[in-house]
């Protein structure tokens, strides 16, 4: 700064002593009337005047660059420190969008700790009342069943009761009815006896007396016997109404019977399928008691820490974003268990060392990554899946696979630094989706546009045409561990200036393309390389075709 001040100062005395000097000249050689190539001595005194001034200021130029160097570089090198200025404003204004797009996520991400805790609280509550109505479900439930079963005694002794009813009122039915038989055998005897007395009538004269008086007995016996027929066959109308309202009793009672074993047997079955409901719903509570409990333990032991697990994504340095692909590792079809699980042995390592390099610490399995534990349904119950059980649950559906596969290490939440890293292992198999020379994506852009809306046309051509086309087709995203976007690829600073340079030498308008540079698979990334250079790692080209037009 120094310098450039003292070389602008010598610049305004410079110029005012060329302006001095140069007027000095003229005037000195317009006195003498002197006259070069034909010229008016005026002109020429002009251009004497003009020369003059010119050399002095090439010779101050010259000995400024010569004496100072920083005057020397701005001379020689100013438009291309000026390019290199433009080039880092650019790369600020990048690192400045990404920043700010980490702090939303950030935020974004806290957010959703505190909506998972209230979830959590409510869903809490809801198993608790959930947990009182089911208790007051097996009360009220309970509390029928007794009732029902004290319905069933009463009803059992009732019908007794009418049994026994009916029963006697059949003793004393069979008990009249063998006393009119025997009433009416003697009427037919007294019957013949009068019929027997008309004819000897006559030869028992004298006996007619006491006979007459023996009829008028007779006579009043019949009246007698009629009345007691009467009776007999009114108590006999009286014993068929009574029998008939004892069968249809009966019947009502055999149908109330029917009903009663019906409904006992439903109540039997409703009480059988109420006790499996109990023993289930008991079994419930029992499983949401102990879920409770743990919770309560959880809840108990985790405040403090969920407190400084807060407080360290607050103030702590996040290392790594939930779903962040940690390593992947591609398996052969047909393969075996023990070379499966050297290959995820190997896997697994690496995304120890990945996590190692961005600030994780080792656990007691010896590495800075640990599977997360699962519950898992198999045939004796729920059981707690280790990672042991995981990894060797991966290895049983991956043995004999007829396709190659591509295992991916994904973080399962966000950590910070000092802490282990909780990881999932997700194998997915691979496919071909692009041949070699196919197009991925491509975008008309116009490059007679400012330099930084070219540069967004071409990072938005990057980062959404060609993603989208990519995942589209079935390419296996990486998570990016800094900003959690979905990547395909990585278009470093060097290669996006060298694609933009080209982009505008180009000129008018253009077709951007993507190309495969060989045929990729699922599991492939998309690597433009060096583009100077046809190397072996390239999987992708970007061709710029010039399209009709006027420039």
């Amino acid at each position: 700064m120094f310098w450039t001040l003292l070389a602008l100062l010598l610049w305004v005395v410079l110029g005012g002593f060329i302006s001095y000097y140069g007027d000095l000249q003229g005037r000195r050689w317009g006195k003498k009337r002197v006259s070069w190539f034909g010229l008016r001595p005026k002109h020429t005194a002009i251009l004497i005047t003009s020369l003059t001034g010119g050399i002095i200021a090439i010779l101050s130029i010259g000995s400024a660059m010569l004496l100072v160097p920083t005057v020397r570089n701005v001379v020689l090198r100013g438009e291309e420190a000026i390019r290199e200025h433009q080039h880092d404003i650019t790369a600020l204004k990048i690192e400045k969008k990404t920043s700010l797009e980490l702090f939303a996520t950030t935020k974004a991400e806290l957010n959703s700790i505190k909506e998972q805790r209230r979830i959590a609280d409510a869903k809490l509550v809801r198993d608790q009342a959930t947990l009182a109505i089911t208790n007051r479900q097996i009360k009220d439930i309970q509390a029928r069943d007794a009732k029902l079963l004290a319905q069933d005694t009463i009803l059992e002794s009732h019908v007794a009761q009418l049994q026994q009813s009916v029963n006697h009122k059949q003793a004393e039915i069979a008990q009249k009815s063998r006393y009119a038989l025997r009433l009416s055998r003697e009427a037919a005897r007294m019957k013949s006896d009068n019929v027997n007395a008309a004819f000897i009538n006559k030869d028992l004269g004298r006996q007619n007396l006491s006979l007459t008086r023996q009829n008028v007995l007779m006579a009043q016996s019949n009246t007698d016997l009629q009345a007691v027929r009467e009776q007999i066959t009114a108590k006999n109308n009286e014993l068929q109404q009574a029998n008939g309202t004892l069968a249809a009793l009966n019947a009502g009672l055999k149908k109330a019977g029917d009903d009663l074993r019906t409904s006992n047997e439903a109540i039997y079955n409703k009480s059988k399928a109420v006790q499996l409901q109990v023993f289930g719903l008991q079994a419930q509570v029992k499983d949401l008691t102990d879920r409770e409990d743990q919770l309560y333990r959880q809840l108990a032991g985790t405040n403090q820490s969920f407190s400084q697990s807060y407080s360290a994504l607050r103030q702590g340095h996040l290392i790594l974003r939930a779903n962040a692909e940690l390593a992947r590792r591609t398996l052969d079809a047909h393969q075996r268990a023990d070379a499966i699980r050297h290959e995820l042995s190997i896997l697994l390592s690496d995304a120890s060392m990945v996590a190692e390099m961005r600030g994780a610490t080792s656990g007691e399995n010896g590495r800075a990554v640990r599977i997360i534990a699962k519950r898992v349904v198999t045939s004796i119950g729920v059981e707690n899946a280790d990672e042991e059980a995981s990894l060797e649950a991966l290895v049983e559906n991956l043995v004999g696979s007829d396709a190659p596969t591509v295992v991916v290490v994904n973080a399962v939440n966000n950590s910070v630094q000092g802490e282990q890293v909780v990881i999932e292992l997700h194998a997915r198999t691979i496919s071909r989706i692009f041949d070699r020379g196919a197009v991925v994506a491509s975008r008309r852009i116009d490059t007679r546009q400012p330099v930084d809306r070219l540069v967004a046309s071409i990072l938005d051509f990057l980062q959404k045409d060609v993603r989208d086309s990519a995942i589209k087709k079935g390419i296996i995203p990486k998570i990016n561990p800094d900003t959690g976007q979905e990547e395909v690829g990585i278009v470093g600073p060097a290669e996006l200036v060298q694609l933009t340079e080209r982009v505008r030498q180009a000129g008018g308008e253009v077709l951007l393309s993507a190309v495969a540079a060989t045929t990729l698979t699922s599991a492939d990334p998309l690597d433009p390389g060096d583009s100077r250079t046809a190397g072996s790692g390239r999987t992708v080209v970007f061709q710029i075709t010039r399209l009709p037009g006027k420039i």
